[in-house]
């Protein structure tokens, strides 16, 4: 729950007009966008896949919010977006 809680804080640092409702899998894409350019994304059915090789492939069901979303994915996001800052 830290790493979910720190992902949201950061995600809502990048996009401050977030603040005060969920975080959608647009707002993610945004925040990977500005920051990370060697991740790849498919549509896979109700996934969208993450690629990275530098940590693996994760999923993100699509229609939920991130406190949605499974632990590996929050983890992955986070490895993605925070970890070397």
């Amino acid at each position: 729950m830290e790493k979910q809680q720190e992902l949201k804080e950061y995600i809502q640092k990048e996009i401050p007009e977030i603040i005060g409702r969920p975080i959608t899998l647009e707002d993610v894409l945004r925040v990977i966008e500005k920051n990370r350019d060697y991740i790849t994304i498919n549509l896979i059915e109700d996934y969208l896949l993450f690629q990275s090789q530098r940590i693996g492939t994760k999923s993100w069901k699509l229609g939920l919010p991130l406190d949605q979303q499974s632990e590996e994915t929050i983890n992955f996001l986070w490895d993605l977006l925070i970890r070397d800052k």
